[in-house]
């Protein structure tokens, strides 16, 4: 049964790459093809088997909205700002963060959560209470590359404040390295 579509996201990504490496128009239709098929079985409600029983557990996941925005930037960097269901790759990437901030980024805790309600509220449940350091300093990576491609310091500062949070609550102190998950709570 699918329950993700990141492997059309990364193809989009190669598509995009080797259009412009090789000129072949085709690879161009392909990328633009594979980000929609991505977008729609993503974020149109229904089209796809949810994980859990979204009628016992509603929840939103920050992946879907980081690998947005990390396809979107690959598409952007080698084809340009193409449109995709209606919305170019810039204002998909505006979208994007800015619902990771509304909605996982939580100052008063430090904390990018990985599920939240659809709200944006923090589910009292162990998948609700999860992070995953080393997901949420890619996706500051994601905003901070941002920031710097438009000259927006705003991004870079929001980018920057979620990788050092995160790697504060992600490091672990005892042996090194960066744990995989951790309890927005302690």
């Amino acid at each position: 049964m699918r329950r993700y579509v990141y492997s059309e996201a990364f193809a989009s990504i190669a598509h995009a790459a080797y259009a412009k490496a090789t000129g072949d128009e085709s690879y161009r239709d392909r990328a633009l093809k594979d980000f929609a098929f991505y977008m729609k079985h993503s974020f149109e409600p229904g089209v796809m088997t949810p994980k859990v029983n979204t009628e016992t557990r509603p929840m939103i996941g920050l992946a879907p909205l980081m690998i947005g925005i990390v396809t979107a930037q690959e598409l952007r960097a080698n084809l340009g700002d193409v449109s995709v269901r209606g919305r170019t790759c810039n204002e998909w990437i505006t979208a994007f963060i800015a619902e990771i901030e509304r909605d996982f980024l939580k100052p008063e805790y430090s904390a990018l959560l990985e599920t939240v309600a659809p709200d944006g509220g923090i589910i009292e449940h162990a998948d609700g209470r999860t992070l995953n350091p080393g997901h949420a300093i890619e996706c500051a990576w994601f905003i901070m590359h941002e920031g710097r491609h438009r000259g927006d310091k705003r991004l870079i500062v929001l980018g920057c404040a979620l990788l050092d949070c995160m790697w504060r609550r992600g490091w672990d102190q005892e042996y090194g390295g960066i744990l995989y998950f951790t309890d927005v709570f302690g």
